[in-house]
């Protein structure tokens, strides 16, 4: 479970603990804390639900236009 202290957030710690089990790798703890930045929208060093909701929206309609372009594309329609 992500959230092993039951407090509805996960922190950088159990973040970090939840994809680092076996890994010994500086560069990829420097990726993880990267990552985990991006998620942590108000920098207070835990995410919430909310932060992840604005995160995969934000993810959903840039992946959304991508797709859509994409397809525009291939059929010859212009923007």
């Amino acid at each position: 479970m992500a959230d092993s202290d039951g407090d509805g957030f996960i922190d950088l710690g159990e973040f970090m603990e939840l994809n680092t089990r076996d890994v010994d790798d500086a560069a990829a703890l420097e990726d993880l804390r990267e990552a985990f930045a991006v998620f942590d929208v108000n920098g207070d060093a835990s995410i919430s639900a909310e932060e992840l909701f604005m995160v995969l929206k934000k993810v959903t309609e840039t992946l959304t236009r991508a797709i859509n372009g994409r397809w525009r594309r291939r059929r010859g329609i212009g923007d």
